[in-house]
């Protein structure tokens, strides 16, 4: 059992960035914002908090984000302990993985997941269909296929499904100031959005079950921006960082990439 250890860089980078999203959206955001918001806040804030969304969108270029159509990316990664009551049980000791990333939307999707240069599992979906490769053994997963999103769709997906969303007013965190709205999603749970007011950039994520995202280091990318760093922790502990180290957008990948 200790060898699936190592599959874990696969279930924690498909928690916090592999998305569902229709990739065709061709929604005006304004629009969408505004009929989210607008009921049953005043209209002062609902203006507010739509100027804050539609600013991020703007800074980032999320419509050039939706017209990717593939990409080839390399991710490092690097985990420590699990904390307690997050939903994937990490190893005990530090870990450190290169993914490999091969996307064609809307249906082709692959992470090959590297320990010290050594391919160590492949998860593959297919249109309709997943599985795993782990020790040269195929196993087909009861998943859904996994959509690959750039971390900006992140933000937009909560907006989307969010069944309400409130500015919970300013939040100072590092000398920066920050937007902190709070979208309720569809169930009971909540999720707090900070947004840099100097910069308009989406820095940190805050869960319900007290995990923190902070998403920087955004670099341009073709003519959009996304954060190039992702950290996560709770209690004010570090527990995983991952980085781009290369993205090549729109790269001829053929079909035989996802076998």
């Amino acid at each position: 059992m200790h060898g699936w250890l190592w599959l874990q860089p696969v279930w924690l980078l498909m928690n916090f960035v592999f998305m569902k999203v229709k990739h065709n959206i061709k929604s005006n955001i304004g629009i969408l914002v505004s009929v989210i918001l607008c009921f049953p806040f005043n209209d002062i804030l609902c203006q507010e908090v739509e100027k804050i969304v539609n600013n991020y969108f703007s800074t980032v270029h999320i419509d050039s984000i939706r017209a990717v159509k593939a990409a080839y990316l390399e991710i490092e990664s690097y985990y420590e302990n699990s904390p307690r009551n997050y939903v994937i049980p990490l190893p005990g000791q530090s870990n450190h993985s290169i993914h490999r990333i091969y996307r064609c939307w809307p249906g082709y999707h692959k992470t090959e997941v590297y320990k010290d240069e050594t391919l160590i599992a492949t998860f593959y979906s297919i249109e309709d269909s997943t599985s795993l490769n782990f020790a040269n053994h195929y196993t087909t997963l009861n998943l859904k296929p996994v959509k690959f999103e750039f971390y900006p769709i992140l933000a937009e997906r909560y907006i989307n499904e969010g069944k309400s969303i409130k500015l919970v007013g300013e939040k100072k965190i590092d000398e920066c100031y920050f937007h902190e709205i709070r979208v309720k999603l569809p169930g009971k749970s909540f999720v707090f959005l900070y947004f840099d007011q100097a910069s308009y950039l989406l820095n940190y994520i805050k869960q319900d079950n007290g995990i923190i995202t902070q998403a920087s280091d955004y670099k341009k990318v073709n003519n959009f921006l996304i954060p190039f760093s992702i950290t996560k922790s709770k209690d004010g502990v570090k527990f995983f960082e991952s980085k781009f180290v290369k993205i090549d957008i729109d790269e001829c990948l053929g079909i035989g990439e996802f076998r």
